[in-house]
């Protein structure tokens, strides 16, 4: 693969998100209005949201635009953006979506053997952002490589 191609593609990407607020006054990352509905990147932002099955989510919105971030900076073998650090922040996100709940369950079984407490609760819901992560960087890399294949 064309490591700087792909580097060059995702910082194209990411220069597609804009910062946007909403009448409350809550600030939010989105695509660009002039980014026709055929581009890529709109293709990429629904298959990180479970192909639709979960609806529009500002934070999956802002972890696909870290990854092309991570990967515009680092190239494909980024490590990526890192999970939450402060228990305020987690547990907004844990409490966002019941996807993010099966997430931190998944964490929770996966990384976890019986009895095992390390951490408690809040680190099996970093364990799930992180998984949760993981998953997107993994869609986002895929369409990356995809466009680069094709150009």
């Amino acid at each position: 693969m064309n490591e700087e191609g792909f580097k060059s593609l995702a910082e194209e990407w990411w220069g597609l998100f804009v910062g946007r607020t909403r009448a409350n006054g809550e600030r939010f990352r989105t695509l660009r209005s002039e980014v026709p509905d055929e581009h890529p990147v709109r293709a990429l932002l629904l298959a990180a949201h479970d192909n639709g099955d979960v609806p529009p989510h500002d934070w999956i919105y802002s972890a696909v635009e870290g990854w092309l971030e991570c990967f515009a900076e680092d190239g494909p073998e980024s490590a990526g953006p890192e999970p939450d650090f402060y228990t305020s922040e987690l547990l907004r996100w844990l409490a966002s979506s019941s996807v993010f709940l099966a997430d931190a369950d998944e964490a929770l079984d996966d990384y976890s053997a019986p009895g095992d407490q390390a951490g408690g609760i809040v680190e099996a819901i970093r364990r799930g952002q992180a998984l949760r992560l993981v998953r997107i960087g993994a869609e986002v890399r895929a369409a990356l490589e995809r466009a680069v294949e094709g150009k």
